[in-house]
């Protein structure tokens, strides 16, 4: 039995408390167009998203980034856009608004708020419209550029989790993050139903070789618990499972499988073309009115790591018709790939595109280039016939490109880098990388990859764990990873059964047999052992075997690697919920139940000695314990799994519907389509039976879905076990929207209460300037140096637009010294350092101030040829003794630093 506390408790623990220095909270929040050139081909934006700002860039001649500019945004930015030659519009995910730029000014203009976790926006219709996706709401927002603060019309988008954006003016293209394949989870009383099952005898488990087990059933085992079973839909409509065996008889609901939403940007009207994708990740118009479309392919169907090890996903492309919303049989994005092995040599796994993310189309529409956050690379690739063409390794976590055919180069920008890579659009060969400031700490960018990483992790190079828990999360998918040879596992773990009663009770071994299981999602994961669904994972250092036996890569992970690994999971923050208002309180109703009411159920007992909060206890409504079959009413033991992504698994919404958004929904296997219906089951205890037992169950249910770890006093102060609901929330104040203020005294309120710190920004003067709310005064970004509420709205009344932004407590500091150094922004600038360089202070031997050009820590050529083009100039980047002229002062510091910089 196993009681003894983990390393990642206590890693959670020390990252969760208190620092005297800032901490770094981040969300690990998806890309979908995170880079921009503008239309005259003189800048290039970026988005930094653990840094909250929008980096600008200069183009000269050459092309090579010469980095210009910082402008702080919201919370988490993930995608920039350009409305006009001097005005770009920024996606927040996290704030839930939309940063508009002014590019000449360099500074926020206005704040835009949408709904809930906005991806993407383009601009199209006449008069041209912004269209923002909303990946939690399912709709695309669209926001009229002229009066942005009216009322925005919804446009519902049938399928989940809308993300990456593309336009050719008149129509609006959105891809389906979470498309699904149309697969889904015959229940286990269906599979054993004599009347139902396609198999002589209803045996269950079902066979998944003949009438046979592949690999064979080990003799010594004892029969497994009764399962479901996957099924998928073929071309003729009818569910089979692995097999071949048909099981529509026993499937009474219908599943959407749309990958793409065609939007006609004046009436709104919504067409979907689907079956190519689990997840189709961007879009890109071709010339000839098609779209290409990419993403990931996964083959969930497949039963026992045997057959799913290394070959379960593929990434794809595929061409749209939008005139009859269809889209063309998908091509392999790694025709190298034939998936009859499960490993080959690194060299071969290094040309392998995994998770593609970033796509740009030439603009005859022959090539196409696809950028791979998992394997870190772009390939280039014939549209028409699918064939690779080049393949060149980028910096990490490639997320977005951006095309410039005038100069015959490709941007791409880098998620996990803090970089945009320069190649050649012929050739793919580099010219160039530049860098700016990413705040990510050392621990978790080196444990990042053991996540994300394909060629690292696997052995075919396409596939990772990020593969099936996206961008930290999950694909939403069920899958059967037992294993029919295997032995039974001992029980070590704590057991819990009726009345409470934990200890040394007779928990029985787990049976390597388990069934289809929901994917769950990593954050919030460090801190809640024991793992799985069944608990039969003590450590994260029981996943040691995970990428050889699931994803074919060459040998199990180290210790050390599982612990940079852990360093890295337990480092995610959870999101805000979006079903509570900002001050954290619940909404009146929410799916027709009463949220408040609910929590008074959750924590009473309902026919029984136990309670909801007796098993779900923690913050994020975990325990930390293993149920027994005769409490849990099911067939096999279930660890406590926690409850904050809950309300990520809606879609599934009955089984009788042709219209779910996925085949999956509630409890280990999914076959729950809603809360409702899990609570209905013998388990939960919950069900008809009680007075009001219906009403009852949806204000359950409704609590549930607004749960908020960062309300439990053990969160107290730690957005590492619970993001307050305010966090991320903006206003930008400005003379001509009187009304701003009320919201910016809403916001100054809740960080009062000590829920968020309130940061403000502003850019008087054509200085940006930070200010933190502390102990009623704004601090500023130069020590000693502080101001009021009265004083910016001052400014405001002058023409200085303000934003106000929630951010996590412990981390308001970051405002006013960016790079953490112990020197203020203002107070750098002032002393010529750089206030986004941790190594350039006031007088350090360490700056590398005059690292002009590409941010690589050397002073060479390049640097030198960036100043002199801005010989004679006022200030700028290239006035390095800051005096106010690029001079021979300027020139003799430069060559006085040529070389590499110090450490």
């Amino acid at each position: 039995m196993r009681i003894a506390p983990t390393a990642a408790c206590c890693l959670l623990t020390a990252l969760a408390a208190p620092a005297a220095a800032q901490e770094f909270v981040h969300f690990e929040s998806p890309h979908s167009h995170p880079v921009e050139l503008s239309p005259d081909g003189l800048r290039l934006l970026v988005v930094n998203t653990p840094g909250g700002r929008l980096e600008v860039f200069d183009l000269p001649a050459s092309g090579l980034p010469l980095h210009v500019a910082s402008v702080a945004v919201g919370v988490e930015p993930v995608a920039v856009r350009m409305r006009t030659p001097t005005e770009a519009w920024v996606v927040n995910r996290v704030s839930d608004s939309v940063s508009i730029v002014d590019l000449s000014a360099l500074r926020v203009m206005d704040t835009v708020l949408v709904g809930d976790e906005p991806a993407d926006i383009v601009f199209a219709g006449t008069p041209r419209r912004a269209f923002v996706s909303l990946g939690h709401e399912n709709a695309l927002e669209v926001i009229e550029p002229a009066a942005p603060h009216a009322a925005h019309a919804r446009v519902a988008i049938a399928g989940k989790e809308p993300r990456a954006l593309a336009t050719d003016g008149t129509r609006v293209y959105a891809a389906i993050f979470q498309s699904g394949n149309a697969t889904t989870v015959v229940p286990a009383d269906r599979v054993s139903s004599a009347a139902l099952s396609p198999y002589p005898g209803a045996p269950n488990p079902p066979p998944n070789a003949g009438a046979g087990f592949d690999p064979p059933m080990n003799p010594a085992l004892p029969p497994p618990p009764p399962t479901g079973v996957i099924v998928r839909r073929d071309g003729a409509g009818r569910w089979r499972d692995v097999n071949g065996a048909d099981w529509t008889t026993a499937v009474t609901w219908g599943v959407l499988d749309h990958d793409v939403a065609i939007v006609d940007a004046q009436s709104h009207v919504v067409t979907h073309a689907g079956g190519a994708f689990t997840a189709s990740t961007a879009l890109a118009p071709l010339p000839d009115g098609r779209v290409l479309a990419i993403g990931m392919d996964s083959r969930n169907e497949l039963r026992f790591e045997k057959h799913i090890q290394g070959v379960f996903v593929r990434s794809l492309a595929s061409v749209l018709d939008p005139a009859s919303a269809t889209l063309a049989a998908p091509f392999d994005l790694n025709p190298h790939l034939d998936y009859a092995v499960r490993s080959i040599p690194m060299p071969a796994r290094t040309a392998s595109v995994g998770d593609p993310r970033g796509l740009a189309v030439s603009a005859d529409g022959t090539r196409a280039y696809v950028s791979g956050m998992g394997s870190s690379n772009v390939a280039m690739v014939d549209t028409a016939t699918g064939a690779r063409l080049a393949t060149a390794p980028v910096a990490t976590g490639a997320t977005g490109l951006a095309l410039d055919e005038a100069r015959g180069l490709l941007y791409v920008a880098s998620r996990f880098d803090g970089a945009v890579s320069v190649l050649r659009a012929d050739t793919l060969a580099t010219l160039g990388t530049s860098r700016y400031f990413d705040p990510t700490p050392f621990d978790i960018g080196r444990g990042r990859p053991f996540l994300f990483d394909t060629h690292l992790t696997s052995g075919l190079g396409q596939a990772s764990c990020a593969t099936c828990h996206f961008d930290a999360r999950t694909d939403g998918l069920p899958w059967d990873l037992g294993n029919p040879a295997g032995l039974e596992a001992e029980f070590d773990q704590v057991c819990f059964g009726p009345n409470g009663q934990a200890g040394a009770l007779d928990c029985s071994p787990w049976h390597p047999v388990k069934g289809p299981m929901i994917g769950q999602t990593l954050v919030g994961m460090s801190g809640t052992e024991p793992f799985h669904w069944r608990g039969d994972r003590a450590y994260i250092a029981n996943f040691a075997h995970t990428a050889h036996n699931l994803q074919g890569a060459d040998g199990d992970m180290t210790e050390e690697q599982l612990k940079q690994m852990q360093e890295y999971l337990a480092s995610i923050a959870q999101a805000p919920s979006p079903l509570r208002t900002l001050e954290g309180g619940f909404l009146q109703q929410v799916e027709d139940g009463d949220p408040a009411h609910g929590k008074a159920l959750f924590e009473a007992s309902h026919g029984n000695a136990l309670s909801c909060i007796d098993c779900h206890s923690g913050p994020l409504g975990s325990g930390a314990f293993v149920v027994r079959q005769d409490l849990s009413g099911d067939d096999q033991l279930f660890a406590v799994p926690h409850l904050s992504p809950m309300r990520d698994k809606r879609g599934f919404e009955s089984l009788t519907s042709g219209t779910n958004l996925r085949g999956s929904g509630f409890g280990h296997d999914g076959t729950s389509p809603t809360l409702i219906d899990f609570l209905g089951t013998p388990g939960t205890h919950f069900n008809a039976t009680l007075p009001a037992g219906a009403q009852s169950a949806r204000d359950l249910a409704a609590f549930i879905l607004s749960w908020d770890a960062s309300e439990h006093p053990a969160a107290a102060g730690s957005p590492l076990l619970g993001t307050h609901p305010s966090v991320g929330a903006q206003v930008t104040v400005r003379n001509d929207r009187p009304g701003s203020l009320a919201r910016r005294d809403r916001l100054l309120a809740i960080a009062a209460a000590g829920k968020s710190e309130l940061v403000a920004h502003a850019t008087p003067a054509d200085e940006e300037r930070a200010y933190l709310l502390m102990g009623g005064m704004l601090l500023s970004d130069r020590m000693g140096d502080s101001t009021t509420v009265a004083a910016l709205d001052a400014a405001v009344a002058l023409g200085t637009p303000v934003t106000w932004t929630l951010v996590p407590v412990t981390t308001g500091l970051r405002a006013l010294d960016r790079d953490g150094d112990g020197i203020r922004n203002g107070d750098e600038r002032d002393a010529c350092s750089d206030p986004a360089d941790p190594a350039s202070v006031p007088g350090s031997p360490g700056s590398c101030r005059a690292d002009l050009a590409h941010g690589d820590r050397r002073i060479d050529g390049a640097d030198l040829a960036v100043l002199l083009a801005a010989w004679a100039t006022a200030g700028g980047p290239a006035d390095l003794t800051c005096d106010g002229a690029v001079d021979g002062a300027d020139l003799s510091m430069l060559l006085g630093s040529w070389g590499a910089c110090a450490p």
